[in-house]
């Protein structure tokens, strides 16, 4: 029987394989076999590897979800606190503030109290006045502003105020609803700046000093103060008539005069007027001896 080349060949090689011993075979089968299992082996571990780095990756995101959990928990928990805290703050601001306004509406009538108290009596409502407007402070200008500290004192509607001053020879009245209209006024000021305190200064009840507007007083300087009946006519500069009278309403009044002397001249003099069961000052007196 004749073959050919390719299939001569073929029967060659299968004759060199089947020629192989059994036991050949089975050494290779079994070192192909060790291969596999080490390299299985190999691929179970750093699966084993993998899977424990895993694991360890996870139960550390599982604490800090944990940890996270607990710090919201706390957080919640103070943010609740806080607004609780916040609210007690707000309430305790709300009643300190009511508080406040009690106290200031309390001094604000006790102040108005002991104001209508110590204006009522002249003996006691003249020191309480020089107090507080007169010594040691610039009475003109709280008088020239309208100054609230002073005004207290000072009844606009049902009596008025106003300033004697002498334009020339005259000494004429300017009352105070109509002074701001003129530039006489606000030109001069009519202010002799801070006063002296004088808190200490004797007084003189039923008494006027002696001198103490041109010349020099006789008399030891205090506070003079009387009453008086009558209360000073304005000189008209215009001639006719001479003077005008205080107004008739005035008359059934009581008055009070008060002369403060320092240093042997007086420098300020002052009318008061009783009405409404309290004392008010009427008039500041300023003019000199050119008048």
């Amino acid at each position: 029987m004749k073959y050919s080349g390719l299939a001569f060949l073929m029967l060659l090689l299968s004759h060199s394989v089947f020629s192989q011993s059994k036991k050949e075979q089975i050494e290779t089968l079994i070192f192909q076999k060790d291969s596999l299992s080490s390299v299985l082996e190999k691929e179970r571990q750093l699966n084993s590897n993998q899977v424990k780095q895993l694991e360890a990756k996870i139960s550390k995101i599982n604490s800090d979800v944990a940890l996270f959990q607990k710090e919201l928990l706390k957080s919640k928990y103070e943010y609740a606190q806080f607004k609780i805290e916040l609210a007690d703050i707000n309430e305790k601001i709300l009643e300190y503030k009511l508080d406040h306004d009690l106290r200031v509406d309390t001094i604000l009538s006790l102040r108005n109290e002991l104001h209508q108290i110590k204006s009522s009596n002249f003996e006691t409502f003249l020191p309480y006045f020089l107090n507080e407007v007169f010594f040691g402070k610039d009475f003109d200008s709280l008088f020239n502003a309208d100054s609230p500290i002073l005004t207290k004192f000072i009844d606009p509607v049902n009596l008025g105020s106003g300033i004697f001053i002498n334009p020339g020879i005259y000494c004429a009245l300017i009352e105070k609803e109509v002074q701001d209209n003129i530039d006489d006024w606000h030109g001069r000021n009519y202010s002799n700046g801070i006063q002296p305190n004088l808190a200490g200064s004797r007084y003189f009840p039923n008494r006027l000093p002696e001198g103490g507007f041109c010349d020099e007083a006789s008399t030891p300087d205090g506070i003079y103060y009387t009453e008086i009946d009558e209360l000073p006519s304005s000189d008209n500069p215009d001639g006719y008539p001479s003077k005008f009278p205080p107004p008739t309403k005035f008359k059934p009044l009581k008055k009070m005069l008060v002369k403060i002397q320092h240093e042997k001249y007086v420098i300020e003099t002052l009318y008061f007027i009783r009405y409404n069961s309290r004392w008010h000052l009427l008039y500041l007196h300023k003019c000199d001896c050119s008048a």
